[in-house]
């Protein structure tokens, strides 16, 4: 499959811009499925305590983590819908150029950044490629 979106040829990669906005719309429909999820776990709070110290600490934690677990989700739709977007920006400037240079690293520092401010610790996760080594692209067409 991956043959079908970039190919090589010596120094020559072929680059097909619409297989790039076309795998951007997945984590977008991953977004999209968490965020649709949100109201199902926001309302996922069935403790109805006693009225004892103990059990209204148990309440206040769960409500807590539910809490958590609905920033984490939103962080995460944020994250995906931007890795989406910036698949997109990534496809335009393809489409745009013949030419592959240093440039194109930083497009996708840029996609990695994008996600850092969604989810701490992404550049971690996710680093971007860092390559001396420049490609001359040839129309795939």
């Amino acid at each position: 499959m991956a043959e079908d979106n970039a190919a090589k040829d010596g120094d020559k990669l072929a680059v097909d811009p619409q297989a790039i906005r076309t795998s951007a719309a997945v984590p977008e429909q991953w977004g999209t499925f968490l965020n649709n999820q949100l109201p199902k776990i926001r309302a996922s709070n069935p403790i109805a305590p006693g009225n004892f110290p103990e059990a209204e600490e148990f309440k206040s934690q769960v409500t807590a983590r539910i809490n958590e677990l609905v920033e984490n989700v939103e962080r995460t739709n944020n994250a995906l819908k931007t890795i989406g977007a910036d698949l997109r920006l990534v496809a335009d400037a393809y489409q745009n150029t013949h030419k592959v240079n240093g440039d194109d690293a930083q497009m996708l520092y840029g996609l990695v950044n994008d996600v850092e401010q969604f989810l701490p610790g992404a550049k971690d996760t996710l680093p971007a490629p860092v390559s001396k080594t420049t490609y001359q692209l040839s129309d795939p067409k």
